[in-house]
């Protein structure tokens, strides 16, 4: 081919699965390596927010979350959404053909998730340490409702037959 890579620099791939390349150059954070992320996966069409239509891209990585940004991810920093749920490292994630849900495998969990795709993918900024503290707090007030609801049960009198 005349030109070689230089003559296919524009064009438009039908996904991206490649964890390395001018797109996803920015998919490490902070201190990460070039293998913390295992694998992404760009939609197939657009996603349609308030913010206008665009694609979106998954990362799998080591830290048991899946990511989800704006494709391409050429800024620094840029915004994403992190989905925890598997227990280990994430060894992929592949949207469907209609891009309504997202498929992630976990390695030592052996599980595969499946996330529903909707336009607020992407509401919520990346964290720092003092949304996780805030986060806690909300854990513990989560765990004093479910004992609360358990007090009520025994009070009401009802409970297992004998």
């Amino acid at each position: 081919m005349p030109g070689g890579g230089s003559a296919l620099k524009n064009a438009d791939w039908f996904t991206w699965t490649c964890v390395i390349g001018f797109p996803v150059q920015e998919i490490w954070r902070g201190t990460e390596d070039g293998t913390d992320v295992n694998a992404v996966d760009r939609s197939h069409g657009e996603i349609k927010d308030k913010d206008g239509n665009y694609r979106i891209i998954a990362r799998a990585d080591d830290f048991g979350k899946v990511s989800v940004y704006k494709y391409p991810i050429v800024v620094k920093d840029q915004q994403y959404n992190e989905f925890p749920g598997h227990s280990s490292h994430v060894t992929s994630c592949r949207f469907s053909t209609q891009d309504e849900y997202l498929y992630s495998t976990g390695g030592e969990d052996q599980c595969v998730f499946q996330w529903k795709v909707r336009a607020n993918f992407l509401s919520v900024k990346p964290r720092d340490d003092d949304d996780e503290e805030d986060e806690e707090v909300e854990d513990e007030d989560a765990e004093e409702e479910e004992v609360d609801d358990d007090e009520e049960e025994e009070d009401n009198g009802e409970g297992e037959g004998i």
